[in-house]
């Protein structure tokens, strides 16, 4: 998700990104960059090399023009394996 544009060092940052804390591992922050979460320092790092990993994928899919998605059933499956690996939470 995208949290809303808040100016930096203010209360609106944290209060942009607390609706997605309890649901998602990371969120982009309208016009600063992102920022992960985890357990602790190593998972929280390990999300974010995660997130880039996809944002490059999906840069790369879009300067060649065509992306292809997975269907909602095959996303659910490949996140239950996830899960089965330690890599989601449920």
């Amino acid at each position: 998700p995208v949290a809303p544009y808040a100016a930096p060092g203010t209360q609106e940052v944290p209060d942009s990104i607390a609706p997605f804390c309890k649901t998602h591992n990371g969120v982009l922050l309208a016009n600063h960059g992102a920022v992960t979460w985890g357990k602790d320092l190593s998972e929280a790092c390990a999300r974010m090399e995660t997130l880039e990993r996809s944002a490059r994928i999906r840069y790369y899919c879009l300067t060649m023009g065509k992306a292809s998605y997975l269907s909602p059933e095959e996303a659910a499956v490949l996140h239950q394996k996830g899960v089965a690996l330690g890599n989601f939470e449920a």
